[in-house]
């Protein structure tokens, strides 16, 4: 009878051992590995591929955001696997975690289609960015190459990288670059057709070579622009005064390099000659070898020395060297 007692008192005491061991071995927390994750953000945390359990311990939160690298682009695949997962908890230095469910997850990304309503702004932009016309004066009248595009869901900026303007605004082919957090994800070719509505300055009348225009000599309209790369005159004040390079019909546009500033000063004229250098202020008499409009360098004698200067146009009758 003793013997069977102390027999079950040995078992007794290997089963309750037993059971210490079990619990020292349990581990505090337990990640289960999803087959398929969906990640939304630039980057893969934890607790989009595993749930952690308990739920309710405090170190879960901090779990869930142990970053596990890149997310992948719309459309693609990323792997990632047990050994993937304990490196992370290795690096981290996090004990007592046990890894299961799946041997490994396949995470894609969340997306949605590339909308002309995400285009139109920014190439609207772009467009006055690189040339004179303003925002409003712009009309984008379809942009293309957007099916199937998809872009990452989240906040996303995007921008035109070209800096000049393009030759041909009706057939437009840009690379649109679209970033998520300022980091660029993708590059997309669309192409677009590009109309531009302004007011600018047309001939009233027939108007000769050579003619000074005065404010009833151009009327302002508002059309299509036929060429949004040539600078056309947008006010009647900013033509007035000017000379004609070349002869215009009536309803002409009118563009800048038909204009010229009108000559201040001609060849033979006495002119004021003022020296101004230093401390040196001087005023004389010299005589321009040379047309010249307001601004123009030309080269003028000194009519007590006999001897060529080039001196800047600042007046009518008036020349000026520093």
């Amino acid at each position: 009878m003793r013997s069977s007692l102390a027999l079950f008192a040995v078992i007794l005491a290997a089963g309750f051992l037993s059971s210490v061991r079990a619990l020292e071995s349990r581990p505090e927390m337990t990640l289960i590995l999803k087959e398929r994750a969906v990640v939304s953000g630039p980057e893969i945390q934890l607790g989009d591929v595993a749930d952690l359990r308990p739920s309710d311990r405090a170190e879960v939160a901090g779990l869930a955001h142990l970053p596990m690298g890149p997310s992948p682009m719309p459309g693609e695949t990323r792997i990632v696997t047990r050994t993937d997962v304990s490196k992370v908890l290795g690096t981290a230095s996090v004990p007592g975690v046990e890894v299961s469910g799946a041997a490994q997850v396949r995470i894609s990304r969340s997306s949605r289609p590339l909308a002309e309503a995400d285009v139109v702004p920014v190439l609207r932009s772009h467009v006055a960015a690189i040339t004179v016309w303003r925002p409003e004066e712009i009309e984008i009248r379809a942009i293309g190459n957007l099916k199937g595009v998809e872009i990452p869901d989240g906040n996303i900026t995007s921008r035109f990288a070209q800096k000049s303007a393009p030759s041909n605004f009706r057939n437009l082919l840009l690379p649109l670059e679209v970033s998520v957090g300022g980091r660029p994800v993708r590059t997309v070719w669309i192409t677009a057709d590009v109309h531009i509505n302004a007011i600018v300055m047309q001939a009233a009348r027939k108007l000769p070579y050579g003619a000074a225009l005065a404010g009833d000599d151009v009327r302002p309209v508002r059309i299509e622009i036929p060429d949004p790369r040539a600078a056309y005159v947008r006010s009647a004040e900013a033509a007035a005064g000017k000379v004609l390079r070349r002869s215009l019909k009536p309803g002409e546009l009118i563009t800048e390099d038909a204009l010229s500033d009108p000559l201040i000063v001609r060849s033979g004229d006495t002119v004021r000659l003022r020296l101004e250098q230093s401390n040196l202020h001087m005023v004389m008499q010299a005589r321009a070898e040379q047309n010249g409009r307001m601004g123009q360098s030309i080269r003028v004698r000194n009519l007590e020395f006999a001897r060529i200067l080039k001196a800047m146009v600042v007046g009518p009758g008036e020349v000026l060297i520093r």
